[in-house]
């Protein structure tokens, strides 16, 4: 631990599970009172949910689907659990309060297409590949300290110095990192809507997007987890810290690919896997690209003493409004929550009968008791969100469900089989921009298959049938 003539942020490193050490406290099973215990492989910057383990797979993890990343409701698959009290305690011990943490993964090379590789996840269960550290700082000014780890100009230097193939604590507190006085309001006016639309994609870490004071839904919805406005927001971001640490454009573009700068034989390189695996992917070395045209422009706002415009629209950190139209299939707020609500059906039962899903239609709009078959918990939880979205369960809506239904077929998210008999999910595919897709969705679809289910019992098939083409009448 060093002392704070030398440590301005307060920094103190813990690792909180040693994957041998502590194996005897490690289960194969969640349960309500486990944790997810996370390794360094599952997180990259900026990225708590990069990778996931298998769902009976149990040695094999493998990158999320974007799709999955589209989802805010999308948790990765640990190999392993903890429970929840080891983990509060040796927090506590540290006297950390936050709902959520910061890590790093410690296996790391110089040769790889990113070295230093930070980013803040939940608060749950972490083993020892990835350390984490926290900091005294205020939220907003440690969003900047994280810009700053996952910058590439830190990359720059830390693949100078790495030479092994862990990144211990020496070598971080021989980093230049930027002190927490070095920040001014505007400056961390700009950094933080970047940093929290990076990192905010999941209702997991709306404690981390509160305390940078932002109350609304994860970056996901109108606006999907998209890989094009991503590598902007980061060029921006790495624009804006090589101009802190008073670069030049000809000292960034050597950090970027010295051959631009000495030329085609100079011996030397810096991220050759990220621009070989940049050429294949887009044909073009995007990330040079893109950080040196938002340096470029940021040098030009200055010279002309105007302020520096992203181009992005919306603007960082702000949702983009919804498209919504009356003569349209997601007319206003209600059916695009309906809509995420009829999407998350699907996509928790896989596959689902049209019978099935024409009853799940029919509890909804009747103000039926869907939660015969719930628990006490679980029938407060569907009164509760039906009272809170009252509009969503207008008959009048309900009735729309076969132009839903062929909404998602056309984008690709459903596939309607067996003459119409037989709706299934596309678990891979993009979820349509528009719809709402809310943290309890999950259990809410539930609950509704389960009453569909039970009613489904104590009819006859063709009593059902004659719903259905009542139903389908009425749309």
């Amino acid at each position: 631990m060093t002392t704070s003539s030398n440590n301005p942020w307060g920094i103190r490193f813990m690792t909180m599970f040693h994957m041998s050490n502590d194996s005897h406290l490690f289960h194969d099973c969640s349960a309500p009172d486990r944790l997810p215990l996370y390794e360094a492989k599952m997180i990259h910057q900026f990225d708590h949910r990069w990778a996931t383990y298998c769902v009976g797979g149990k040695d094999t993890a493998g990158d999320v689907a974007l799709a999955d990343k589209q989802n805010p409701d999308f948790c990765v698959t640990p190999r392993y659990w903890v429970d929840k009290v080891e983990v509060e305690q040796r927090l506590r011990d540290k006297g950390w309060d936050r709902g959520w943490l910061l890590g790093f993964r410690d296996i790391c090379r110089a040769t790889d297409e990113r070295t230093v590789i930070a980013s803040v996840l939940p608060k749950l269960g972490v083993g020892h590949t990835m350390p984490l550290f926290t900091v005294n700082s205020i939220t907003r000014k440690t969003a900047a300290l994280l810009g700053n780890l996952d910058s590439i100009v830190l990359d720059f230097i830390a693949r100078q110095k790495l030479g092994g193939t862990h990144l211990t604590y020496s070598y971080l507190k021989q980093f230049p990192i930027l002190p927490p006085d070095f920040y001014s309001e505007p400056d961390l006016d700009f950094i933080v809507p970047r940093v929290l639309e990076l990192t905010y994609t999941a209702h997991d870490l709306q404690p981390w997007a509160q305390d940078l004071g932002y109350d609304g839904t994860p970056f996901t919805f109108f606006d999907p987890f998209a890989p094009d406005r991503r590598a902007i927001l980061r060029a921006e971001l790495d624009a804006w810290y090589a101009r802190a640490y008073g670069l030049n454009g000809d000292e960034l573009s050597y950090i970027l690919d010295p051959a631009d700068v000495m030329g085609d034989d100079y011996p030397s390189e810096t991220f050759r896997v990220l621009k070989n695996n940049e050429l294949k992917a887009f044909n073009e070395y995007r990330t040079a690209n893109l950080i040196l045209r938002e340096f470029d422009r940021m040098a030009l706002a200055d010279e002309a003493k105007e302020p520096y415009v992203s181009r992005l629209v919306p603007p960082p950190g702000r949702k983009a409004s919804p498209a919504y139209s009356p003569l349209g299939v997601i007319r206003d707020e209600n059916d695009a929550r309906l809509a995420g609500l009829i999407l998350t059906v699907l996509r928790e039962a896989g596959t689902l009968s049209r019978q099935l899903l024409t009853l799940l239609s029919q509890i909804i709009a009747q103000n039926d008791s869907a939660y015969t078959t719930s628990t006490p918990d679980e029938a407060i939880l569907f009164n509760t969100y039906r009272r809170e979205n009252n509009g969503v369960f207008e008959s009048e809506r309900i009735a729309r469900l076969q132009l839903l239904l062929r909404f998602f077929e056309e984008s690709g998210v459903i596939r309607i089989e067996q003459q119409g008999a037989r709706i299934s999910a596309m678990s891979t595919a993009t979820i349509p921009a528009g719809l709402i897709i809310e943290k309890n969705m999950a259990v809410i679809a539930n609950i509704l298959l389960r009453a569909a289910q039970e009613r489904l019992q104590r009819l006859s098939s063709s009593d059902v049938d004659n719903e259905f083409q009542s139903s389908t009448k009425q749309a």
